[in-house]
């Protein structure tokens, strides 16, 4: 805890995820949009604000009506971010109820904020975030930042709820006040109340099947509200190919610290050549090329698949590479890795370095009609 830089902005990133909020919402947006990501319910404009209002019912939240009261709002606030109508379809909301019946898309999401609002409250209770009422709800909020948890970003994006749970269990106002986050803030960065040993990234590796990463390995993630579904070829046809990666306690030395994506445009004939080009663009920069797992049939070209279904063209080679830094003062590791539709990484992350690409990992000169932008970040911290 104590190597990293992380004097800690989290008031900053605090004032900026929740700028000066006086009264919670009984809803975490990002939650909200990683419940409706998850049942395929962001595609479709017209649909968005029904399927929102039935997501909110309480058969979903354990019969709980604190969302349902204020299901008008909160899913006006969401269909406005997203540009999509406030518009009520009848048949939509049938349709959206029976595909619910049968489906826990929405349901994980509760179970998953009951079993961490237990480990929240012992992790309270150690730093004595409990003894002041009108402090709970914001020493919560803190308390879940991804910096805390490896650069694990879970328990961040449910943490209204989680901390909502919090605040309810000590009848506790659910407010949030700059100036508590601040002192949880240099509490968590000084004391040893919560002492978290972060996992950095290590190893990448791709498979055929995001449930077939190697023991060790986990799928990355997609930014909440993305839609995306880890796929690197989604909707471009080729292979399955998902991004696994390995996260662990260790020295940061044995830490990734960036990425590379280097590609060959398909417009040039010689196939294997260009391929090779692509990698040893790479290698000369001293990056190791990411390939596939020994269960899978993968290459490391992100395109793979697609040259051969495309008769008499090339739709491009791309491959991924990463580099371990030397130790040095303020060395930048990597600590999580999230895909986005967006080239535009979040503060504390980076992109990686381009070799001959746009950045794209969907990226082809054939075929791009039904093939989604996919980018990737990576969330970083600075060891000494």
């Amino acid at each position: 805890m104590k190597n990293l830089t992380t004097t800690f902005a989290l008031s900053l990133i605090s004032s900026l995820a929740i700028t000066n909020i006086a009264e919670a919402s009984p809803v975490d947006m990002n939650q909200l949009e990683a419940e409706m990501s998850s049942c395929g319910y962001l595609d479709d404009a017209n649909a968005m604000y029904t399927r929102c209002l039935q997501v909110n019912h309480p058969n979903h939240h354990n019969g709980s009506y604190e969302r349902w009261n204020a299901r008008g709002s909160i899913c006006t606030e969401l269909v406005q971010k997203h540009g999509a109508p406030v518009w009520y379809r009848q048949d939509v909301a049938n349709d959206t109820d029976r595909e619910l019946a049968n489906s826990s898309c929405v349901d994980d999401y509760y179970y998953l904020t009951e079993e961490f609002t237990q480990e929240v409250v012992e992790e309270m209770s150690a730093c004595e975030f409990l003894t002041a009422p009108d402090q709970i709800y914001t020493n919560c909020l803190q308390l879940n930042h991804p910096q805390l948890h490896g650069g694990d970003a879970t328990r961040w994006d449910i943490r209204g709820s989680i901390c909502t749970n919090v605040a309810n269990q000590y009848n506790a106002p659910i407010s949030y006040r700059q100036d508590v986050a601040n002192a949880a803030d240099q509490k968590l960065a000084t004391s040893e109340c919560y002492d978290w040993e972060p996992k950095y990234v290590t190893d990448l590796v791709l498979t055929e099947d995001q449930n077939d990463c190697p023991t060790g390995y986990d799928p990355v993630s997609t930014r909440a509200g993305a839609r995306l579904n880890g796929d690197l070829n989604q909707g471009g046809g080729g292979k399955f190919i998902y991004l696994c990666q390995r996260r662990e306690v260790t020295t940061p030395d044995n830490a990734i610290s960036h990425l590379l994506l280097s590609q060959a445009p398909g417009k040039y004939s010689g196939g294997y050549y260009v391929a090779e080009k692509a990698k040893k663009a790479l290698t000369d920069a001293g990056a190791t090329i990411v390939t596939g797992s020994r269960s899978s049939d993968l290459n490391g070209d992100l395109n793979q698949g697609m040259n051969d279904r495309v008769v008499g063209t090339r739709t491009g080679w791309i491959f991924l590479g990463y580099k371990k830094d030397a130790p040095s003062y303020d060395k930048h590791v990597i600590t999580n890795i999230v895909l986005q539709e967006s080239p535009i990484c979040a503060d504390g992350e980076q992109g990686p370095k381009l070799f001959g690409s746009n950045g794209d990992l969907n990226q082809n000169d054939v075929i791009k009609e039904g093939g989604r932008d996919i980018y990737i970040c990576a969330e970083t911290v600075t060891v000494h």
